[in-house]
């Protein structure tokens, strides 16, 4: 979400800027040069939000409403190792969308992944082996979006993934069969505009809809999951406040970002 920024007035060589709000994502820095009759002014300002850490284990798979009625027997979630070393997930726990506490002894190889379901046997009926863990009985993934949260052994977050069942999230994976799956695994995991819904398929049908989906495997994306940034004109019209939406259907905005005022 972006931050509300507020400029106050400045003096040009002919004319007064009244304030311009901007609504901007959490990294950002903006430059705004002002030309003075003798004199250049830059003004910097860094605007950090938040800073976090790109996760090493993280969450690339998401089954959270298979085609089934009733109890949803075929959930599941996937893990990836992105280090090149092997990581100790012993006692690693998944605080929100499930509660489980991955056993002792429990360690990742680089580039190995690792699966979580609700049911093993549905699991395995479906894909053709077992999930490394299963989750209580009683607890489910809503069906209509929420966050998965790990933290690992001293309580620090290592990954989320706050889903949703709509757009921006792919809509197909609302009980129509596929799951969804991050493209890149190097990229932020929590921006929609990274995943897509499954499309490998399994063969087996239920209410008319394929399962699809890719649990220990590669996401086997198809077509490009991006967007083409396109430039917008903006103007503020003088003393007014206007508010500049950068939205991920309109401009992909990565963690550093630079709006130039002349």
């Amino acid at each position: 979400m972006g931050v509300l920024l507020n400029f106050g007035p400045f003096q040009t060589s002919s004319q007064i800027f009244n304030p311009i709000a901007l609504k901007i994502p959490q990294f950002i820095i903006i430059t705004k040069h002002i030309t003075m009759k003798k004199t250049l002014f830059s003004l910097a300002i860094f605007l950090m939000v938040t800073v976090v850490a790109q996760a090493q284990v993280v969450i690339t798979e998401i089954m959270y409403n298979p085609p089934e009625s009733g109890n949803d027997s075929l959930e599941y979630f996937e893990l990836y190792n992105l280090n090149n070393t092997s990581t100790d997930i012993s006692g690693w726990t998944f605080t929100q969308g499930i509660a489980f506490t991955i056993p002792s002894g429990t360690v990742m190889p680089p580039g190995g992944y690792l699966v979580l379901a609700k049911n093993a046997n549905a699991f395995a009926s479906v894909f053709g082996f077992a999930p490394d863990f299963v989750w209580a009985s009683n607890d489910a993934l809503t069906n209509g979006g929420e966050d998965i949260e790990l933290r690992d052994a001293t309580g620090n977050v290592q990954d989320y993934v706050n889903y949703l069942n709509a757009l921006p999230w792919p809509p197909e994976a609302a009980g129509s069969g596929p799951s969804i799956v991050l493209c890149d695994f190097t990229s932020d995991n929590t921006l929609p505009a990274n995943w897509q819904a499954a499309t490998t398929g399994t063969g087996v049908v239920v209410n008319g809809n394929e399962v699809k989906g890719n649990p220990g495997a590669a996401s086997n994306c198809g077509g490009s999951n991006s967007l083409a940034a396109v430039d917008d004109n903006f103007s503020v019209p003088s003393g007014q406040t206007s508010i500049l939406q950068v939205q991920s259907n309109d401009l992909i905005v990565d963690q550093l970002t630079v709006f130039e005022f002349t």
